[in-house]
């Protein structure tokens, strides 16, 4: 009986990771970075229309949030 409860756990805890891995990678619209939404923007980067990526590389403090402006016609991912 232990043996079924630890897979029947180890099953459950599978189940919630991989539903709470599930959603859209591309939202449609911009999503805040706080609870309250009241974020300061400490550097901008545009995406131009050929993907370019301007600047390259931000300095930021803590608390402080970026702003990415997608110029082109395609969705991006960023990463830091």
């Amino acid at each position: 009986m232990n043996t079924r409860w630890i897979g029947a756990v180890t099953l459950g805890l599978w189940t919630l990771a991989a539903v709470s891995g599930c959603g859209s990678s591309s939202p449609t619209s911009p999503s805040g970075g706080s609870a309250g939404g009241n974020v300061t923007s400490g550097a901008t980067i545009t995406i131009g229309t050929s993907g370019a990526v301007s600047p390259a590389q931000v300095t930021i403090s803590v608390g402080q949030g970026v702003t990415f402006v997608n110029s082109d016609s395609r969705s991006h991912d960023m990463n830091s």
